[in-house]
């Protein structure tokens, strides 16, 4: 368990939750013991030392609470952060890049229109190259800004990320860590600091206490790669109001001493061309734009994929220069890789050089792409054909490209279990609280039926109660989080032992909890039946129950459970993710179940505890929130997406359609992402 990480902070929360419920719970009983009389002294004195105990103990847990991460070790942190990141970007390259090894290496100049940052080798300042050659250019430089321009699929986020992992193979302890961070996800109406202590939080992989992730900031040991300036606004968008703008004057403002903050900014060239005419440039910056893959290189990079000759007459005319059209359309690596995969089953590509200008070179081939990758990577038994491949991906990217204003801004991540604002705003939090609801009054019907005794009026109170929080929670909590099982080596760690205690005690204040106010209840209630004063009771009573049944199962969940992928070296796929959240899920509520059957049945027979373990069961459902929601967002998509989602969304990045990062899927390349949203067919 990382120190100061979500698992570890939710912990405090649920030990603050039982005892103040514990000492609330405690109160009301001793009041009505009190109240109603016939205690001796002893007795009395008994009740009101059982309040104070519990009282005591919520005090010196208070007391006894600490924070490790409140003057935290930045250059240890940095260092297993930019592990996390090596492991990460790794994998992200090879999926960019796919079977293209070794890469195109692209040529980049220098724009001339504004200067290039100061380099303190001997060479002095570089003003065009190779991909090759831009590691050694930016470690040198000074200011450490660089903005990366170039078309569509021209290499910016490959070059990037590259860059990003050349500056970690020679990171020494003191320098910043590289960090590649999305534009689009960035809202401006808050800070650029803000914003990248949130990824660093939130983001499942680095899962950094707040504390910590703020310290890197502020100290810059994080080095910001922002990749998608261009993406952070709609086409139609003003300059002078869009976010992308505000984005650059927030990193103008960002220094470092006297100096300004290093930084790496990826952008289409048309738009970051547009920003700086108006002055809208990032200051201080060497800008490199992207050249275009010459007509040498285009027809060399055919040449070597072109196995059975049938690229041989296309690579002659480009060669010749009489391809006009052909050769100012594949001036990318990525239009280079889709030309390739469009024919590499069958074809002829000869007829590319019928095509009279670059558009209809892109018309031609981007409907064959998904064909052709059918064919080329059949799909796992035959499940689905290209055209519903294509209505598929077509859906995603829509969503992507336009969601709906209260979902946030446009994006490039899809994360399986955040899908769930395609059905519309309330339809899947409705489905997602019935389905609970169904299963948790399916446990409770188990239980009344496995009961020897008639069950206390308190206990439907408290089925309600759970139904009613649980449909509360699932209102006001829209974006769930996966969890994963504690991993066996974990659990023999002293953090882990705590929270194995705490997990027990809340399982036994529970069961206190329970009986105290199914007692209580039954007192009440006994002299008087009106139901203007038994519903009261009921509520009030089924409520205290269900709080403490629900604190206990997210007690276990707590121990047995930990955010996913806290550990660098398990590194978590979108697929691992939702896997290990419904793991979680069921050894917690198992966990849960059997120590409150045991108890139970030693007090209240085999036979209850054995209904009680059953009904525990249902627990699941308030661990594995975030696989309910997927499970929610399936039912609610049927004809609209496919009900395996996650097996086709694996099978599109094996085939090259789309890439994992963390966890998350993306569309290959963002052009890709918005021709599928434009296209509702091939």
């Amino acid at each position: 368990m990382r120190i100061g990480g979500r698992r570890q902070r939710r912990i405090w929360q649920v030990v603050t939750v039982l005892g103040g419920l514990s000492v609330t719970v405690c109160g009301i009983w001793v009041g009505n013991s009190l109240a109603h009389g016939g205690l001796s002294p002893a007795d009395k004195a008994g009740v009101l030392g059982l309040i104070a105990g519990v009282a005591a103990l919520w005090v010196s847990l208070v007391a006894l609470r600490q924070s490790p991460w409140s003057r935290p070790d930045l250059t240890a942190t940095a260092a297993a952060l930019a592990l996390e990141v090596t492991r990460r970007e790794g994998t992200a390259l090879r999926q960019m890049r796919g079977d293209d090894f070794p890469a195109i290496d692209v040529r980049f100049t220098l724009h001339p229109q504004y200067r290039s940052a100061e380099v303190r080798d001997a060479s002095g300042a570089l003003h065009a190259g190779r991909l090759s050659e831009v590691v050694a250019f930016f470690h040198g430089a000074r200011p450490r800004r660089l903005v990366i321009t170039g078309e569509a699929g021209a290499g910016k986020t490959v070059l990037a990320t590259e860059l990003l992992l050349a500056l970690l193979e020679m990171r020494q302890d003191t320098d910043p860590v590289p960090v590649r961070l999305s534009l689009a996800s960035w809202d401006t109406t808050r800070s650029l600091d803000e914003w990248m202590v949130e990824q660093l939080v939130e983001d499942p992989v680095y899962d950094l206490h707040p504390d910590v992730a703020r310290a890197l900031v502020e100290h810059h040991r994080v080095l910001p790669v922002l990749d998608g300036l261009d993406e952070m606004d709609a086409e139609p968008t003003p300059l002078q109001r869009s976010r992308a703008r505000a984005a650059l004057a927030m990193l103008n403002a960002r220094t470092h001493g006297r100096t300004p903050a290093a930084a790496v900014v990826t952008c289409r060239h048309d738009r970051y061309a547009a920003l700086a005419s108006q002055n809208l440039q990032l200051r201080d910056a060497a800008w490199i734009a992207l050249q275009p893959v010459g007509a040498t290189a285009a027809a060399d990079y055919l040449g070597r994929r072109d196995p059975d000759g049938r690229w041989q007459p296309v690579v002659t005319e480009l060669t010749a220069g009489h391809a006009p059209a052909l050769e100012q359309a594949l001036t990318t690596p990525w239009r280079l890789t889709l030309a390739v995969t469009a024919y590499v089953e069958a074809g002829d590509p000869a007829d590319l050089l019928t095509l009279a200008t670059p558009a209809d070179v892109d018309a031609y081939l981007l409907p064959k792409l998904v064909p052709a990758v059918t064919e080329l990577h059949p799909p796992p038994n035959g499940r689905f054909s290209a055209s519903q491949v294509h209505r598929w991906l077509h859906e995603l990217a829509a969503y992507l490209t336009n969601p709906p204003a209260w979902a946030g801004t446009p994006g490039t991540d899809l994360v399986l279990h955040r899908l769930w604002p395609i059905a519309g705003p309330r339809k899947v939090r409705y489905v997602h609280a019935a389905v609970a609801a169904c299963i948790v009054m399916s446990a409770a019907a188990a239980l009344s039926l496995l009961s020897p005794t008639t069950l206390p009026v308190s206990f439907v109170g408290a089925v309600g109660a759970i139904v009613v929080l649980f449909r509360l929670r699932q209102w006001t909590h829209r974006w769930p989080r996966p969890n994963r099982p504690v991993g066996l080596r974990a659990l023999r760690t002293v953090a882990a032992a705590k929270q194995a205690v705490t997990s027990f005690l809340a399982a036994g204040w529970s069961l206190m909890i329970t009986s105290i106010a199914a007692s209580a209840a039954a007192q009440v209630a006994l002299p008087r039946t009106g139901i203007g004063f038994v519903l009261p009771v009921v509520l009030v009573s089924g409520t205290v129950l269900a709080l403490a049944v629900l604190a206990c199962a997210r007690a276990f969940g707590r121990w047995l459970g930990e955010p996913a992928d806290t550990s660098p070296h398990r590194v978590t796929t979108p697929r691992r993710a939702l896997r290990g959240d419904l793991l979680a899920g069921l050894f917690s509520s198992l966990g849960f179940a059997v120590v409150a059957g045991i108890a139970a049945g030693a007090t209240l027979g085999m036979r209850f505890g054995l209904g009680l373990a059953t009904a525990a069961l249902a627990a699941v459902v308030v661990v594995a929130d975030a696989w309910m929601r997927y499970i929610a967002t399936l039912l609610c998509t049927r004809g609209r997406l496919p009900w395996q989602l996650a097996t086709f969304t694996d099978w599109a990045c094996e085939a090259g359609l789309l890439r994992i990062s963390g966890t998350a899927y993306q569309f290959r390349h963002r052009e890709l992402q918005e021709w599928f949203a434009a296209n509702t067919t091939p």
